[in-house]
């Protein structure tokens, strides 16, 4: 677990925190259309 292994995992951080932005940002539009109607 040297350089390599804590690039590997703040890569793998960054993509699954698109990958959650991606599946939360509807979610979460949503969410703020059936608070406000």
């Amino acid at each position: 677990m040297g350089l390599s292994g804590r690039i590997k995992g703040r890569y793998v951080a960054f993509f699954f925190f698109k990958v959650l932005h991606l599946y939360a940002r509807p979610l979460l539009t949503k969410a703020m259309d059936g608070r406000n109607a």
